[in-house]
C-alpha cells in the first residue's frame, strides 16, 4: 500500500448512501494498493476527523474499513455499500495502469454512527480485470 494523501479534508464528503448528517470535520485519505507489483485499487477515503485522531495514520496502514470495526464498532448504527462497474478516468487510469475507460469496479461504502452521523466514507476503484465474483447459487 502506497499513501498518495493523507490530510484534513478541504471540503466534507458527499455520502454515497442516503440519509444521515455530516460531522464538523474530516480527514481525507488516499492509498493505491498493489499485489505482486501491479497496481489493482485506488481507495480514497474520508473519516471522522476524532475518529481518525484516536487511531492515528499509523493506524490506517491496515485497511480503513477493517481499522473502523475496531476502533469504533460500538458507535456504527448503519453501514452500506455499493457496487458497481464503471469506467476508469484519465487519473483513475494512470494509477491502476490501465488505458482510460477501461472498465472498472467502484465499491462505494458509507458508515453512519448511531446518531445517523457519517463517520466513514469510502470508494474503492479496482482494475475490472482482476476483479473476480464467485458466489454459491445453491
Amino acid at each position: 500500500m502506497e499513501w498518495l494523501e493523507c490530510r484534513p479534508a478541504r471540503q466534507l464528503p458527499t455520502a454515497s448512501h442516503p440519509g444521515g448528517k455530516l460531522a464538523a470535520a474530516y480527514q481525507f485519505m488516499r492509498r493505491l494498493h498493489r499485489r505482486n507489483g501491479i497496481p489493482y485499487l485506488v481507495g480514497t477515503t474520508y473519516v471522522e476527523r476524532h475518529l481518525f485522531d484516536r487511531v492515528g495514520k499509523k493506524g490506517f496502514n491496515d485497511a480503513p474499513f477493517r481499522v473502523l470495526q475496531r476502533e469504533a464498532n460500538d458507535q456504527v448504527g448503519r453501514a452500506e455499500q455499493t457496487i458497481v462497474v464503471g469506467t476508469a478516468d484519465l487519473d483513475t487510469a494512470n494509477l491502476l495502469d490501465v488505458p482510460i475507460n477501461s472498465p472498472i469496479v467502484i465499491v462505494t461504502r458509507s458508515v453512519f454512527d448511531k446518531n445517523e452521523v457519517l463517520i466513514y466514507e469510502s470508494a474503492g476503484h479496482h482494475r475490472g480485470d482482476l476483479v473476480r465474483v464467485r458466489m454459491r447459487l445453491r
